[in-house]
């Protein structure tokens, strides 16, 4: 259980804390340290994505459906430093702040990365209302699905007619008309070659 991943915990097992009032013990609150940003600036040395039995790890990181996540951290670090504290303890935090977790296994390699992870307890103060919904505020994928109807939450039936636009659809369509905004192949110029080369990566 993690920012990237809270289906489980937060829609399948609800009527486990709910009727039978069970806590769980999660795992892997950092993504395999990924929650820690150390990864934005590439692989660190030392790093378990370079041992050979963490292959799946690094393949993982790499994949194509995974890539909108470095701009979510990226911007969770970002919020973390104007909130005081290290993105870490922000995102081991964030999972002890659910009610339904009794407690959380740590994944530390060194003794060094174990004392940071104990500091959580000091910074719990600092995840107050405001910051926890600054923290999904920017890992919500389809900000739409915040509206509301007859105070309801907002329930969206596709009929793939008009799909959902993701966030990181919409950052890059914005980026393309604030830095870009060019014809695709059919100029020389410099901007109509950025954005023939973003094009045929995409």
């Amino acid at each position: 259980y993690n920012m990237f991943n809270r289906k489980k915990l937060e829609k399948e097992y609800l009527s486990l804390f709910e009727k039978e009032k069970l806590g769980t013990t999660i795992w892997s609150p950092l993504s395999s340290g990924f929650l820690t940003g150390k990864y934005l600036s590439g692989e660190p040395e030392g790093a378990r994505t370079s041992l050979k039995n963490y292959k799946f790890i690094k393949d993982h990181f790499e994949s194509d459906e995974f890539k909108d996540n470095y701009k979510k951290v990226d911007k969770l670090n970002k919020l973390s430093k104007d909130a005081g504290l290290p993105l870490v303890n922000m995102a081991i935090g964030w999972c002890l702040k659910n009610e339904n977790v009794s407690s959380v296994i740590l994944g530390a390699s060194n003794l060094d990365q174990l004392k940071q992870n104990l500091e959580t307890h000091k910074y719990l103060n600092i995840l107050d209302d405001s910051l926890m919904k600054n923290i999904d505020l920017i890992r919500k994928d389809f900000p739409i699905l915040d509206a509301k109807v007859n105070g309801h939450n907002l329930i969206y039936l596709d009929n793939a007619d008009t799909s959902l636009t993701p966030n990181c659809v919409i950052d890059s369509i914005s980026d393309y008309y604030k830095n870009l905004n060019s014809n695709i192949h059919r100029g020389v110029h410099f901007l109509s070659q950025q954005a023939t080369e973003l094009y045929e990566g995409a």
